[in-house]
């Protein structure tokens, strides 16, 4: 649904046409609320408007930006070529190297420069794979990874495997979720980085939980005897392979549309 949003200023007002309002999870609701009503300074009157930061765009404008930098009509050849340099890298995990205003770096699908961004209730994100030249933009409205977003439409133009979304329903089968336990190596959260960190899965009251080494621990519901979604609403499962005695001997990682083995590592 598309609204009106009116700002309003010392002096004046605005009106923004198709304005998208951002939506945050509430744990406790178990549903989206709007992001207007968590006051923080994060979400400030009248943050996000103007400066250097959490500025308001839309798709086609970030694809203008996008086309501009690449067509090589927005900055000097110079100025360009030190922008999309690394100039300096976070060499704490994940490791990433920064040009001047943008992210660089490589994994599976080719050399990539990027940046995404986040405000209460939206997240951001607009890559550019140099190599294949292939750009993805997406904004969320209710703070959906629109990094795995942005990968997964790579991974379509580039007729890579994609398992199509749909809705998960809680099983009333008894699942034996103890042979599942134990620490695995999981997908970062942070697509373009494509690396692996530890995280382990508990057994709490007979229920399968994912612990990642802090904050609070996310349950993980059975869809069958071998499938599980993250509670969260986000679109991640984990799948496990069995063999025909009932034996663990796989496990598969899926975020939004892409389909990964992982390892266990006890």
């Amino acid at each position: 649904m598309t609204r009106t949003k009116v700002v309003n200023g010392p002096r004046s007002s605005k009106v923004i046409p198709g304005y998208a309002y951002g939506y945050v999870y509430s744990d406790i609701l178990k549903n989206y609320v709007s992001a207007d009503n968590m006051h923080s300074g994060w979400t400030s009157y009248l943050a996000g408007l103007t400066g250097e930061r959490m500025i308001i765009s839309t798709t086609g404008d970030l694809l203008k930006w996008d086309y501009a930098l690449r067509n090589h009509s927005l900055l000097t050849d110079e100025t360009q070529k030190a922008m999309l340099t690394a100039q300096a890298e976070k060499k704490s995990f994940p490791f990433v190297h920064f040009g001047y205003g943008i992210r660089l770096g490589k994994n599976d699908f080719g050399n990539y420069i990027f940046h995404n961004g986040s405000h209460p209730g939206y997240v951001g994100m607009l890559i550019h794979y140099t190599d294949i030249d292939i750009t993805a933009v997406v904004l969320s409205n209710n703070e959906s990874h629109s990094d795995f977003i942005a990968d997964a439409l790579v991974a379509i133009a580039l007729n890579k495997n994609f398992v199509m979304s749909y809705n998960h329903k809680k099983t009333t089968v008894k699942t034996d979720i103890g042979k599942y336990t134990g620490k695995y190596m999981i997908p970062l959260l942070r697509p373009p980085y494509m690396v692996s960190f530890p995280v382990e899965l508990i057994n709490k009251d007979d229920k399968l939980y994912i612990n990642y080494g802090s904050g609070i621990d996310m349950e993980l519901i059975p869809e069958s005897e071998t499938k599980f979604f993250y509670a969260d609403g986000t679109d991640q499962q984990l799948e496990f392979e069995i063999d025909h005695s009932g034996k663990h001997i796989k496990t598969w990682y899926i975020g939004w549309g892409l389909r990964k083995e992982i390892n266990k590592i006890n």
